[in-house]
């Protein structure tokens, strides 16, 4: 099922990223794919990125790095803070380009049960403008893609 995807602007100016996705997997599939280093390495990024998973650990005020290798030979490096761990239903962490202009957004992901697998719900609160907003938007859209092809033995 594709993406689905809706954006809003906080009073304050900040961007907000809200995503919808079904994914043909059971919840707890699907969290680990975001909490397990092995899974993440597999799938995360957009297409035609490989990332390496520098740090990951995976416990409240726990840090993550992650190093996005783009296709145009570039790096882009993103870490963060787990903020909420509630598997197989919530995780939320702290979302910051190592450069550049987004620091310190926060991502909430919320899988929740569907007839067709796991139906998860992003929000990416925070982003610094509208057009961070839309290329995160193009971001997770394509690292979803990615993600459903990694659960359908894919990669």
């Amino acid at each position: 099922m594709p993406s689905e995807s809706q954006t809003q602007q906080s009073a304050v100016g900040a961007q907000v990223l809200n995503l919808r996705h079904v994914f043909r997997a059971p919840p707890a599939r699907v969290f680990a794919a975001f909490t397990d280093p092995k899974m993440v390495a597999e799938w995360f990024g957009p297409k035609r990125t490989r990332v390496d998973v520098v740090e990951l650990d995976l416990r409240v005020g726990g840090e993550y790095r992650f190093d996005l290798h783009m296709a145009d030979g570039g790096i882009a490096g993103v870490v963060g803070t787990y903020i909420e761990i509630a598997p197989p239903g919530r995780l939320v962490f702290t979302w910051s380009w190592t450069e550049g202009t987004t620091r310190n957004s926060e991502v909430t992901l919320d899988f929740r049960t569907h007839e067709n697998g796991t139906e998860l719900l992003l929000v990416h609160r925070k982003l610094p403008n509208a057009e961070q907003r839309d290329n995160h938007g193009m971001g997770w859209t394509s690292s979803f893609e990615c993600l459903e092809e990694f659960l359908q033995g894919g990669n």
